[in-house]
């Protein structure tokens, strides 16, 4: 029985060594992540309400504000501030986004505040 179990063990071995890696390892990442169900996983931050807080801090830390002069800005300066229609509406707004809508915004985010030096790299 000894001899059985640790000649299986062997083969097991030699297979695992011998066992090429796929060329694209990240496949499995996929099909966890968006094949099984998985998707739902960051639903909590897929809420507008949690992009906006990203947003909104996003726009104090840039101005270089603390959280009182943030809170006690007037409407009009912060949307002076931001000056993009789409992502002021965005912030004044409280209505349900389709997912594209949503993925748009956040891209908008990204390249929001960037300077041309940042955007080259």
């Amino acid at each position: 029985m000894l001899l059985l179990f640790l000649t299986l063990f062997i083969v097991l071995e030699a297979v695992l060594i011998r066992k090429e890696d796929p060329e694209d390892w990240r496949h499995v990442f996929r099909i966890i992540y968006y094949g099984f169900g998985d998707a739902r996983r960051y639903e909590y931050y897929q809420r507008p309400e949690k992009i906006r807080q990203v947003l909104l801090s996003r726009v104090r830390n840039l101005n270089t504000l603390s959280r009182e002069e943030f809170d006690a800005l007037p409407a009009v300066e912060l949307q002076r501030m931001i000056d993009d229609p789409i992502l002021v509406n965005f912030i004044f707004e409280d209505r349900r986004y389709k997912a594209d809508e949503l993925v748009g915004i956040i891209k908008r985010i990204k390249e929001w505040g960037r300077t041309d030096s940042e955007a080259e790299a």
